[in-house]
C-alpha cells in the first residue's frame, strides 16, 4: 500500500489536513497481518482529530501497519437538569495505519501515530463535531479560571 502524501510546511515540517486536539478516549485495536486479525488490545488516546491519533501502546508496531481501531465517539446530550451533562455516543471501527512509532521516555510505552483510512464519512462529522465541542469547552472553562 502506498504512503498518503503528508503536504510539508516551506520549513519541511508536516501540515496536517486535520488539526489535532488533546483528547484522553479509550481505544481498542487490533493489528491485520497476513489475513490474519489479532486479539483485541486496549489503549488511550493522546490526542485526536479527524484524521488520526496518537496513542500509546505497550508493544512496538512497524509503521504502515494495518489496524482496526475502534473507538468511542461521545456526543454529550443534556439530561432534564441542565447543570448534568451525559456522555452517550456511538463506537466507530476504522481501517487505519501507523504512520510512526517512538518509544516514550520511560522506554516500556511506544507512542503511535495513527490515520485514519476508511473512516465513514458520518463518523468522521460526528468526531468533527466532538472535537469543536471539546475546543470550545476548554476555551470556556480557561475563561473562567
Amino acid at each position: 500500500m502506498p504512503k498518503p502524501h503528508v503536504p510539508k510546511s516551506k520549513s519541511g515540517e508536516e501540515r496536517r489536513r486535520f488539526r489535532r486536539e488533546p483528547l484522553r478516549l479509550a481505544v481498542k485495536y487490533r493489528a491485520l497481518k497476513k489475513n490474519v486479525i489479532s486479539k483485541p488490545l486496549s489503549s488511550k488516546s493522546g490526542d485526536m482529530s479527524a484524521g488520526g491519533l496518537s496513542m500509546v501502546s505497550n508493544r512496538p508496531l512497524e509503521p504502515d501497519q494495518l489496524l482496526l481501531v475502534t473507538l468511542h465517539i461521545p456526543t454529550q446530550t443534556e439530561t432534564t437538569d441542565t447543570k448534568n451533562k451525559k456522555n452517550d455516543g456511538e463506537m466507530a471501527t476504522v481501517l487505519s495505519r501507523v504512520a510512526w512509532c517512538k518509544p516514550t521516555s520511560s522506554e516500556e510505552y511506544y507512542r503511535l501515530g495513527i490515520q485514519f483510512l476508511d473512516l465513514a464519512r458520518e463518523d468522521r462529522q460526528r468526531l468533527k463535531s466532538f472535537l469543536v465541542d471539546k475546543k470550545l469547552d476548554r476555551k470556556n472553562s480557561r475563561l473562567y479560571t
